[in-house]
C-alpha cells in the first residue's frame, strides 16, 4: 500500500497542476475557446459522477442490475427534452444580471430579499448531505489506498475531512465564485474540470484493460466469475 505522505504529495501535486491549467485558461480569450466549448461542457458535465458515485453506483449495479440507471434519467431528460427552456432561462439570467437561482427568483418576485434568503437556506440544506458524502468518499479513498485504520473514528477522519473542505473551498473561491458577473464565463474552472474528466476517463480505460487482461483471462471470464459468485 502507499504511504500517507506519498498520497498527500501526489494529491497536492495533481491539484496544483489543475490550478495551473485553470490559470492558463483564465488568460485565454473567449474567442480562442469558443469552438471547443461543446467538448468542454460535455467533459465538465462528468462532474455529475462525483467521488461518491464510485462507491454508490457500482454496488447498485452489482446488486440490482438495471435498477441504478434512473438515477441519471432526470439529468438526461432535462438536457434532451428541456433544452429550449434552459436556453430561455440562461438568456433571462443574463438579461437580469443574476448568477444564482436565489437571485433569479428574488428578481422575478419583486426583488424580495426574504425570498432570496429562504431559497439560499434551502439550497444549503439540500447540498450539505451531498457535500458530506463527497468528503466521506475522499476519506474512505485515502484509507483504502494507505490502509490507515482509525479505531472508533477519532480525530483522524474529522481532521482529514476538514482539510478537504479547506482545499475544496479554495478551489471554488479561486475559480468559481471569484467573478459573479453572469456575462463572464468561468473558462478556467471549465477547462480544469474538462482536464480532470480526461484523466479520469484515461485511468478508467487503463484499469479496465488491466482487469480484463491481467486479473482475468478475458471479458467472458469476468462474467463467468460474476455468475459463480451470485450462485
Amino acid at each position: 500500500m502507499l504511504s500517507p505522505a506519498l498520497i498527500i504529495f501526489w494529491s497536492l501535486a495533481y491539484l496544483c497542476a489543475l490550478f495551473l491549467v485553470a490559470r492558463w485558461a483564465d488568460r485565454l480569450r473567449e474567442s480562442a475557446l469558443r469552438k471547443y466549448k461543446p467538448v468542454l461542457i460535455a467533459l465538465g458535465a462528468t462532474v455529475y459522477c462525483s467521488a461518491w458515485a464510485y462507491y454508490g453506483m457500482v454496488p447498485q449495479a452489482l446488486e440490482n442490475g438495471w435498477y441504478f440507471p434512473p438515477t441519471f434519467l432526470g439529468a438526461i431528460a432535462l438536457v434532451f427534452f428541456f433544452s429550449p427552456w434552459l436556453k430561455k432561462l440562461m438568456a433571462e439570467s443574463k438579461r437580469m444580471h443574476v448568477s444564482s437561482i436565489a437571485d433569479y427568483l428574488a428578481v422575478c418576485y419583486g426583488r424580495s430579499r426574504i425570498l432570496a434568503v429562504l431559497v439560499t437556506l434551502v439550497s444549503i440544506a439540500v447540498l450539505i448531505p451531498y457535500i458530506a458524502l463527497q468528503l466521506d468518499a475522499s476519506v474512505q479513498s485515502f484509507q483504502v489506498l494507505s490502509r490507515v485504520a482509525w479505531v472508533g473514528g477519532g480525530q483522524g477522519p474529522s481532521g482529514m475531512a476538514f482539510g478537504f473542505c479547506i482545499i475544496f473551498s479554495v478551489v471554488a473561491i479561486s475559480f468559481g465564485a471569484r467573478h459573479l458577473d453572469s456575462h463572464e464565463h468561468q473558462n478556467g474552472l471549465m477547462v480544469a474540470m474538462a482536464v480532470d474528466a480526461l484523466v479520469k476517463l484515461l485511468l478508467f480505460i487503463v484499469l479496465a484493460v488491466f482487469v480484463t487482461t491481467v486479473m482475468f483471462d478475458s471479458l467472458e471470464d469476468i462474467f463467468v466469475e460474476v455468475v459463480k459468485n451470485q450462485q
